[in-house]
């Protein structure tokens, strides 16, 4: 997610600061508007407040830090073949903008942005170097008998929880990546919303 980090005194900080002071559990991020950029102030959590504000906080923070530190590195080893026996790997996804969905059949959030994300494919199927690309825990039998209700308009790689779980660290679902033309992670993020913002805002440039 891009957006300006502002200290309890309104000072600019960088978000590795941000997030880690999310991540003491002391603060709470306010969003300040009107802005034409995300700008968000951290202010302090009353001692008396529930311990759930804090725990909750805390995860979202620890989950965005994550995904933060993760930007600017290669994607990890890929070579897994998808629901139609296509092989792809870091190989073959060379030279294309990769976006990456990684969700599960039982993943309510994950099912519910199904209709933006296949807008967004179609927004961007005239550009033969972007590939959208899922990655799903469950298997091609669970996934064809699903997909035939309710289609996604990637391509989809199966029996990817060990994968996600192991290699990407995943906490959350559905995450988004999105990868430049070498393989490397430019974003990481956790909704649709943040997704077209950030694909809208990278082709721009």
């Amino acid at each position: 997610m891009d957006f300006i980090g502002l200290d309890v005194k309104k000072k600019s900080i960088t978000k590795e600061l941000f997030f880690q002071k999310l991540n003491s559990g002391n603060y709470i991020p306010i969003r300040l508007v009107p802005n034409d950029t995300l700008v968000y102030q951290l202010f302090k959590i009353a001692p008396i407040a529930d311990t759930s504000i804090k725990a909750t906080i805390m995860q979202l923070a620890f989950d965005e830090y994550e995904h933060f530190k993760m930007e600017g590195k290669a994607f990890p080893k890929f070579d897994f073949a998808d629901i139609n026996g296509n092989v792809i790997s870091n190989e073959t996804m060379k030279g294309k903008y990769v976006i990456i969905k990684c969700w599960y059949i039982h993943c309510a959030a994950c099912i519910e942005e199904f209709p933006e994300v296949n807008q967004l494919a179609a927004k961007y199927k005239h550009r033969d170097d972007m590939l959208f690309l899922s990655l799903a825990e469950d298997t091609s039998a669970q996934l064809n008998s699903f997909l035939a209700k309710k289609p996604l308009n990637y391509i989809v790689i199966p029996s990817m929880k060990t994968y996600m779980n192991q290699v990407l660290h995943l906490n959350g679902f559905p995450t988004h990546f999105i990868l430049d033309n070498k393989g490397k992670i430019l974003k990481v993020l956790s909704n649709y919303e943040s997704l077209n913002t950030a694909l809208e805002r990278l082709l721009k440039d």
